[in-house]
Order: C-alpha cells, then sequence, then structure tokens
C-alpha cells in the first residue's frame, strides 16, 4: 500500500528475549557497543492506525509477505518522561526480510497526544494527510491502541551498524470503540535488532544466545494486540 522504492529498503534483524533478561542483556552491550552519539536511550510512544477490519494487523497475523503499519509517533526522556513536542508519522514498509519506512512531521502537539481518551484523540486525517505525500492508504484509518517501550541504541563497533533494545513493551490506552477490554501488563518479550546491511548476529554480538536470544519474527503490534484482546492470558 506505499510507495517505498526497493533501493530505499534495507535489513532489519530481530532476535527476541525473555524481558526479565532486559537488564542484563543491556549491561552486557554498555560493555562492548558505544551509545548511539546522538539518542542513546529513551521512551518510544507510538499510536497505530488501522482500518475497522484490522486491514494491516491481518497482514502480519497472516504472514504476508508485504506488510504495512501506519503510526504516530513521539520519544520522550527515560528518567523525566517529557515528551519531545515533535511528532511524526510513520508508514513502515515490510518485504519479506527487507523493511523501509517514511516519516511526515505533524502540527499536533505530543502532549496533546499523550492524553486523553484515546477514542476521543483529536489527530490529523491520517489517510489524507499521506495522500498528501503520494502514499496511498485505506480510509478511513483509526487509532487502535498506544504502544510504549524503552528503547536502548547502540553503534556496534567493528561494522557500524545501528543496535536496538526495546522492553518493556506494553499498552497504555486503546481506543474502547476498536478494542474493548484493556490489559496494560508488560509483555513477556522484548527485542533485541540489528538495523542496516546486517541480516544476522555479528560474531562478537553471539554471546546474546546464551542469554536466550533467539532469531525470529517478531510484531510489537501482533504481540500487543494479542494481550489487549485476550488470546493471550
Amino acid at each position: 500500500m506505499t510507495d517505498l522504492d526497493d533501493n530505499r529498503l534495507d535489513h532489519e534483524t530481530k532476535f527476541v528475549f525473555d524481558n526479565r533478561r532486559r537488564h542484563a542483556i543491556r549491561r552486557w552491550l554498555e560493555l562492548r557497543c558505544p551509545p548511539d552519539p546522538l539518542h542513546p536511550a529513551y521512551v518510544v510512544s507510538s499510536i497505530y492506525f488501522d482500518t475497522r477490519s484490522w486491514s494491516f494487523l491481518s497482514e502480519k497475523a497472516n504472514s504476508d509477505f508485504a506488510k504495512s503499519k501506519i503510526r504516530l509517533r513521539w520519544y520522550s526522556g527515560p528518567g523525566s518522561g517529557e515528551p519531545d513536542e515533535t511528532v511524526r508519522l510513520e508508514v513502515k514498509r515490510k518485504r519479506g526480510g527487507l523493511r523501509g519506512k517514511l516519516r511526515f512531521s505533524v502540527d499536533i502537539s505530543a502532549g496533546e497526544l499523550a492524553s486523553g481518551e484515546l477514542q476521543n484523540l483529536r489527530h490529523p486525517e491520517v489517510a489524507t494527510l499521506l495522500r498528501t505525500h503520494g502514499v496511498d492508504a485505506p480510509s478511513p484509518l483509526f487509532p487502535a491502541f498506544q504502544i510504549d517501550y524503552t528503547r536502548a541504541r547502540f553503534v556496534h563497533p567493528r561494522t557500524g551498524a545501528g543496535l536496538c533494545l526495546d522492553y518493556d513493551i506494553h499498552v497504555p490506552r486503546v481506543n474502547r470503540r476498536m478494542v474493548s477490554r484493556h490489559d496494560s501488563r508488560l509483555l513477556q518479550q522484548a527485542v533485541f535488532e540489528v538495523k542496516g546491511g546486517v541480516s544476522r548476529l555479528m560474531p562478537d554480538l553471539t554471546f546474546l544466545t546464551r542469554l536466550d536470544c533467539r532469531k525470529q519474527s517478531f510484531s510489537k503490534y501482533l504481540a500487543c494486540y494479542q494481550i489487549v484482546s485476550g488470546m493471550i492470558q
């Protein structure tokens, strides 16, 4: 549904582990990889949009070759919790093992997005906004639920590849018109990602497999839906 060129797609390799190991894995990485110089750590907040029939969620659940996600995203300091006022509309597309993103700034503050009932959220007409940027999207789109997690970013010292550790993933808010229940507990899973042109774990990071990091496909959107919908007890 998006219009990303193939040459704008790259690899995003995921390794899933038990969230209870998050502090041990973060400490291990901190001893071996320098932090990202611009954004070493922050809290990521994303409101995911979908159709009434959950078109984007179905793509992931059905393991479609081409998958898309649409979300409004902002960031906060891990200690203060104060949000950066910049909000971006993101389109994420996956084609097999490759992924790509488009980002657009939107005229709404993070403070406005972060408060109130999600079903009453003031938000831009997402599909219309995307079409103004040349991206085709189904209409109408509705905020489904919000996903928050802590992200620590590193740089692999030998390859320069970006490394992300995402943990304490949970759903602070749902749109009651899309999801009838709300479960805000932390996911059991956390995620370590290798970004860029690398499709496998570097040899000097293979010790992470001893900490039960396992390479596998993983969608925060699908996993969180399974929690809030009651599919996982």
